[in-house]
């Protein structure tokens, strides 16, 4: 009888383990494999960053604790000119033009910005902005130049100058020295603080890689030095080496497919010139026009102490290898990352989850003007 107790008491205590055994196993699987398939979604909130990416550090920035992976994959493929790659996405019939209005910051021919009276809106259409500089001046208002045509004495109280008119008579310098083509208006790029200046964008990029490298080398410690185990049983030899290999090339990935996508446009700054004595007395405003009826005509201009003109236009840059590159490095390091990240301990997996949602809010408040409205009337 008492031989039947024990036995039973036995079964009762390995049963319980076990079940204590498969609920661990659970845990740490889960926790495991759910940083790595959160990093596949962000579909809007990676497109909406990428359409102003002008600068390698926004490059780091993106693919520093990614989101939206698949996404920055197949906005760079759809930008590129790989027909073979863009059939294998499902766009083998896309124009450049649908891309453009969604990864790119650039205005064309085919696509433009409008405002709506609540937000900016981008469209496949013609521009129906009209972009100049206004001048009203007053009685302690000079005008250091001889605009060919127009008469700069004291009875004209107002001067408007259209782009090309005003770069070449001094009114605003350029950074592009073709004149030939003007670039349509755009409106994003000068909406209150859409433009983030280069040093805090480094700050942020740095930050971004630090936190990465961070979340690298606290798994290394916690495996090698604190002998970390996985479920309670050794962590595989192959399980870090994986993950790094695999995070370092899916880095590398993504910023060669961010840059694939940033190298498509080229961008152009105007700046007012100096010779303007009053800089409250002159404004780069744009009219737009509308025949539609859902929108209204505005008259846009520049926050006061702006003095920019900011382009951005498709460019023809041929990045075909490099996009091809980027992808597979892509594609193979998430694999790898992910084959690794599942025989980590799963604080491996937290810290990844952590990086990735803080960097995810850093890069959101980068592009914390896109709430803003622009000043319109």
């Amino acid at each position: 009888m008492a031989t039947t107790t024990v036995t039973a008491a036995s079964t009762a205590t390995a049963t319980s383990s076990a079940n204590s055994s498969a609920a661990d196993d659970f845990v740490n699987n889960f926790l495991s494999d759910l940083t790595p398939l959160l990093a596949l979604f962000g579909d809007q909130a990676t497109k909406q960053f990428l359409s102003l990416s002008t600068s390698w550090a926004d490059n780091i920035m993106v693919a520093m604790g990614p989101l939206g992976i698949l996404t920055i994959v197949v906005s760079a493929i759809r930008v590129s000119n790989l027909k073979g790659l863009k059939a294998l996405i499902g766009r083998a019939r896309e124009s450049f033009a649908s891309a453009e209005v969604e990864v790119l910051s650039s205005t064309s021919k085919d696509v433009s910005e409008r405002y709506n009276g609540n937000e900016i809106i981008r469209k496949e259409a013609k521009t129906e902005t009209m972009e100049f500089i206004y001048r009203q001046w007053t009685e302690e208002d000079y005008f250091p130049w001889d605009v060919q045509g127009s008469s700069t004495t004291r009875e004209n109280e107002n001067l408007a100058f259209g782009l090309k008119e005003a770069c070449l008579n001094g009114v605003i310098k350029s950074t592009d020295d073709s004149l030939q083509r003007m670039p349509p208006s755009n409106l994003t790029l000068h909406v209150p603080n859409a433009i983030v200046p280069a040093w805090q964008l480094w700050l942020f990029a740095l930050f971004a890689l630090a936190v990465q490298s961070v979340v690298l080398i606290l798994s290394a410690i916690s495996i090698y030095r604190w002998h970390t185990k996985k479920a309670g049983k050794i962590v595989n030899s192959y399980a870090y080496p994986c993950f790094l290999a695999g995070t370092i090339a899916l880095s590398a990935g993504l910023i060669i497919c961010a840059h694939t996508i940033d190298g498509s446009t080229e961008r152009a700054n105007f700046e007012l010139a100096n010779p303007f004595s009053a800089p409250k007395s002159y404004k780069i405003i744009r009219i737009q026009r509308s025949a539609e009826n859902e929108l209204n005509s505005w008259a846009i201009s520049n926050s006061p102490d702006d003095r920019m003109l900011r382009t951005s236009r498709s460019h023809n840059a041929k990045y075909g290898a490099m996009t091809a590159t980027g992808s597979f490095l892509a594609i193979a390091g998430y694999l790898a990352q992910y084959l690794g990240s599942r025989r980590l301990p799963w604080s491996s997996a937290i810290m990844q989850l952590v990086a990735t949602i803080l960097i995810t809010a850093i890069r959101a408040y980068v592009r914390r003007g896109l709430a803003n409205a622009p000043h319109a009337v």
